[in-house]
């Protein structure tokens, strides 16, 4: 069969269309008939034998037909993308050049793949006229494929832009794995934390919006990850007293991994800057190159700060100045020894996180539809997709990327009684490590 050519350009010929190819399918299956009919009349006498040949014949044509059938349905769509692009470049004079009588003298050039969820294009840089346009074409190509643009990445030689049509199955749960050495957290599609690199995280979103829960499945799908048979361990500061807090009182975690007053703040983080300072010293011992404290037999550390804003609202200057100093430097130095901290917050604003800490934080995460201020905090720019407004459905974003549309998973029955078991089985995990320093 023959392969389409997946380029849209004005400066290119192209033999097939989506017209020529419905009929080049139907004449192909009327032509095979008739050749049936006639070759099973003209060459045989005996009727029983002019019916043979006939019914194979059209059980043949029928078989062809099926090809073809199959070969347009994988075509179709490739010529259908090709078209809409070629009638939009005709329609905006600025992407291609013509003499006064309609002759096409040079074309913008498109190439473009399509696959089971997306369409990909990608605008070709030529340096020539049509170069300074390329970067800018969101709204037509929007309009051209009739959907709306998930993703943009800006190139030297080419600009690709997304579109998703068929968005990616949002996981239901029903269960959690108590113990998981995968170092991997699969929230949607692509979006995976993998706990060897970066995880230092920003969860924030509004009310209602699903931002607890969440961060319950992360925090969760975090503490069953293990090293050498010990879990992952959290460490949280949660001012309002919420479920997160909670869960680490009814899974009897220890009491030193978690608290609620500023003073519980101070001790926790105190705590925890010097395990970083502990690693840190057998870390510069080790003989490894380019490793993580998990290398060294280190369980991952997180240090979950929920409310955050509402906690240094409630600080003076100086506690607040200290305050931020100590998670700026965990934030800075965590990762290579495997530690990381986890903020949540409704409503990220330039008062309540500062810069420093912001961009330390590799993945953020936004449920529901930010506002510019929120956009700009979260993501560094206000160019974001449009989400639709469904409870845990939002933006991420990693290592600075643009931020992306995804769906966090879906709890199939109550979630508390689908995590908390999970809790407890880390929790035993945390006391018997209490009861060995003892």
């Amino acid at each position: 069969m023959l392969k389409i050519k997946q380029t849209a350009s004005l400066s290119e010929n192209y033999i097939i269309t989506s017209s020529t190819l419905r009929n080049i399918k139907w004449f192909t299956i009327v032509f095979l008939s008739i050749i049936s009919l006639l070759s099973s009349t003209m060459f045989f006498k005996l009727l029983f034998i002019q019916l043979v040949i006939l019914f194979i014949g059209l059980i043949t044509t029928h078989h062809i037909g099926n090809k073809i059938k199959e070969w347009t349905q994988r075509v179709e769509p490739l010529l259908i993308i090709r078209e809409n692009l070629l009638f939009m470049i005709r329609r905006n004079s600025f992407l291609f050049t013509a003499t006064k009588d309609g002759a096409i003298l040079r074309s913008a050039k498109f190439n473009y793949q399509l696959n089971d969820v997306s369409i990909v294009v990608l605008a070709l840089k030529s340096g020539d006229e049509f170069t300074k346009e390329m970067d800018n074409l969101d709204v037509l190509l929007s309009s051209a494929l009739g959907i709306s643009l998930s993703s943009k990445e800006i190139y030297a030689t080419y600009v690709e832009y997304v579109f998703v049509y068929r968005p990616p199955e949002r996981h239901h749960i029903s269960s959690l794995p108590l113990e998981d050495n995968s170092l991997k957290i699969k929230i949607y599609d692509e979006f995976v934390i993998d706990v060897r690199k970066n995880y230092n995280l920003l969860i924030s979103g509004s009310s209602g919006s699903g931002k607890s829960y969440s961060t319950y499945f992360i925090v969760s799908r975090f503490i069953s990850q293990t090293v050498n048979g010990k879990h992952a361990k959290i460490y949280v500061i949660d001012p309002k007293m919420s479920d997160i807090y909670k869960l680490c009182q009814r899974s009897k975690m220890p009491i030193a991994h978690y608290g609620t007053s500023n003073e519980d703040a101070f001790r926790i983080l105190r705590h925890y800057i010097k395990e970083l300072d502990r690693r840190m010293l057998i870390y510069n011992q080790s003989d490894l190159f380019d490793s993580v404290g998990i290398d060294l037999g280190f369980p991952p550390l997180l240090l979950i700060i929920e409310e955050y804003s509402s906690l240094v609202a409630s600080m003076d200057g100086k506690a607040k100045k200290d305050f931020e100093n100590m998670v700026a430097i965990v934030a800075q130095k965590a990762r290579s020894l495997s530690m990381g901290v986890c903020i949540v917050m409704q409503q990220p604003r330039s008062d309540s996180l500062s810069t420093n800490i912001r961009e330390q934080l590799a993945h953020a995460i936004f449920l529901g539809m930010p506002t510019r201020e929120s956009s700009q905090m979260m993501f560094g720019t206000t160019d974001v997709p449009n989400v639709k407004k469904d409870k845990g459905v939002g933006l991420y974003s990693t290592e600075r990327e643009p931020p992306k549309e995804f769906q966090a998973p879906i709890f199939d029955r109550d979630v508390f009684e689908t995590i908390l078991p999970v809790w407890e089985c880390a929790a035993k995990d945390y006391m018997k490590d209490e009861d060995e320093d003892v």
